[in-house]
């Protein structure tokens, strides 16, 4: 048995697994020799995703700042801070050196992770569920419950009016998203799956799509 409680999130790296969810308890196993590795009390608030990179747990939940946690000794060195809410989603840049943000505050946030500073904060119209760095870190797609906004990260923005290069309107609500191979892949909670084309190469004008645009069913 994993939880005890329900599950938010599962992370797996090597031959470990990090799972957690309500009971605000990151639990480690050892796929391998099917053992635990121990418990990680986080903070007061259901934990919605988690992230290891090298030697440290990085963590988003309930709580709007981001814990930071060394492995070696699970000292938390260090809170991201800058949501005025719960925090959904976090990814991760390839070099380790930023990490990207998305909240129930409408926001996304670039953080840099040597200093722990705000490097750009994008403003949207709908709660952020899930940010996912695609294609060398260069796009990132954000998933709302009725929309999927893809951003050219290397654009300066305003906001993230500029940085967006297409747009993806839906009139059923997302369950989760993902690329593949640079395309987009929406699950729906009527239990349709669906893959998009996706603009990356049309950086002049936003392209506006909806549910009956580009796609090929699965």
């Amino acid at each position: 048995r994993l939880s005890p409680n329900a599950i938010r999130t599962i992370y797996h790296k090597s031959n470990s697994l990090f799972v957690s969810g309500t009971d605000e308890v990151i639990h480690m196993y050892n796929v391998h020799k099917k053992i635990s590795e121990g418990d990680l009390m986080t903070y007061s608030g259901t934990v919605n995703d988690i992230k290891i990179h090298d030697n440290y747990i990085i963590v988003a939940g309930e709580n709007n700042t981001i814990p930071i946690w060394r492995m070696t000794d699970f000292n938390n060195i260090i809170e991201l801070k800058g949501h005025k809410k719960g925090i959904n989603s976090i990814d991760m840049h390839t070099t380790g050196g930023f990490l990207i943000s998305g909240g129930r505050d409408n926001c996304v946030i670039i953080f840099d992770l040597l200093t722990g500073r705000k490097i750009e904060k994008f403003e949207f119209d709908y709660i952020c569920n899930k940010v996912e760095l695609f294609d060398k870190d260069k796009y990132l797609m954000v998933v709302f419950d009725l929309h999927i906004f893809i951003l050219d990260l290397l654009k300066s923005g305003n906001q993230g009016n500029n940085n967006i290069i297409q747009k993806l309107n839906f009139n059923k609500k997302i369950i989760n998203a993902y690329i593949v191979k640079n395309k987009l892949v929406a699950v729906f909670t009527d239990g349709e799956i669906k893959t998009y084309e996706l603009n990356i190469k049309e950086e002049e004008n936003t392209q506006d799509n909806n549910d009956e645009g580009k796609d090929q069913s699965q």
